[in-house]
């Protein structure tokens, strides 16, 4: 089958194409954006992976172009709604990438696509506790305006130009809460079976949110190879150590697409 790219179709507003690809791909990779982010986070990251990864990323209502959309502050609607927008989009190999938030978010969605008979290639989770550990964090996400943009202050993940521009922070405010509310509520079902594709877990030396441990942690929740691999930076590595996490998503998407898929039945 020709992989096709996404129309203007109801999916089009939720899975967002990076670039074209100048051939045809191999492997798709979904990333899930962090807390309050949209799709531009990825902008990117083409350039830095291999030519037969068409990289896609997920776009939730409240950001970007979709900002006068009402944000989605639970877990279950929310997952519908995306893999309602991924499954005519599953046509190749695919594998699936999310920082933070969005780790929790490619969690779930590979559970319920292994479910349904679609499992993927690759998980890799970012800068995210494993699923099972409880976060730590006090809840945030009921504070006044003024307070929830220190917290924003306190991630480092907004840029300073939003930060400092009361209209946009009017803006971009409601998707953040509504996402920090999604993580507060997060516990992985304990019943849940470990995924049979295999997991990266990604971590930040310096990250004060989610230490060492909690990233080792994620290899209970795969019955396949797991890896994990810690770089230079606080809880946004991923943007500081860009080039160097592009490089070791490279070799895991590399690894992935030269394995076959199977559907769950033929296991």
């Amino acid at each position: 089958m020709t992989p096709h790219r996404f129309s203007s179709s109801p999916s089009g507003a939720w899975i967002k194409p990076i670039l074209p690809r100048p051939q045809s791909p191999s492997l798709r990779l979904f990333c899930f954006p962090y807390a309050g982010g949209g799709a531009s986070i990825f902008r990117n990251w083409p350039s830095g992976l291999p030519p037969h990864v068409d990289v896609v990323a997920v776009q939730l209502p409240g950001r970007e172009e979709r900002i006068v959309e009402t944000p989605i502050n639970d877990l279950q609607p929310l997952l519908e709604a995306i893999l309602r927008a991924m499954r005519p989009h599953l046509d190749l190999p695919f594998a699936l990438f999310g920082h933070s938030m969005g780790a929790l978010l490619a969690f779930e969605v590979a559970h319920r696509l292994e479910r349904e008979g679609n499992p993927c290639a690759k998980l890799i989770a970012s800068g995210c506790r494993a699923p099972h550990l409880p976060s730590l964090d006090e809840p945030v996400s009921h504070l006044p305006n003024e307070l929830l943009v220190e917290e924003m202050r306190r991630f480092n993940g907004t840029p300073s130009e939003i930060l400092v521009d009361r209209e946009m922070l009017d803006l971009v405010l409601p998707a953040f809460r509504a996402d920090l509310a999604i993580c507060e509520r997060y516990l992985a079902a304990e019943e849940a079976r470990p995924l049979s594709c295999p997991i990266t877990a990604f971590g930040g030396l310096q990250d004060a949110e989610v230490g060492a441990p909690a990233i080792v942690d994620w290899k209970r929740h795969t019955s396949a190879a797991f890896t994990h691999r810690m770089f230079p930076g606080g809880h946004f590595f991923v943007n500081e150590q860009r080039p160097s996490v592009l490089r070791a998503l490279s070799i895991d998407l590399a690894r992935a697409a030269a394995v076959p898929r199977l559907s769950s039945a033929a296991r």
